[in-house]
């Protein structure tokens, strides 16, 4: 995890145009250098295979994707509308 130390900058979007529809989560990481931003990218690949088998949340894992241009390595996922409203009704 001591690579995390060349984050420099982190932004997050969510986006869910109407209540009909499914919410778009973006979290993209900005590094120092393009060759730390790799092992980032190699970092969180070997978690999300790690964790890809483990519990309620491997489905939502499955769909998450996680890419690296340049400096940034970006992680992506669509969370289904009917997820949103199962974990809402526990609450």
């Amino acid at each position: 995890f001591a690579v995390l130390k060349a984050v420099k900058f982190v932004a997050a979007s969510i986006t869910a145009d109407e209540r009909t529809k499914d919410a778009k989560l973006d979290l993209t990481a900005t590094c120092d250098t393009e060759e730390n931003a790799a092992a980032v990218h190699g970092l969180l690949q070997a978690l999300s295979g790690a964790l890809a088998g483990a519990g309620r949340g491997a489905e939502l894992l499955q769909q998450l994707t996680i890419t690296l241009a340049g400096k940034n390595v970006t992680i992506s996922l669509t969370i289904p509308r009917a997820e949103m409203e199962a974990w809402v009704a526990n609450n």
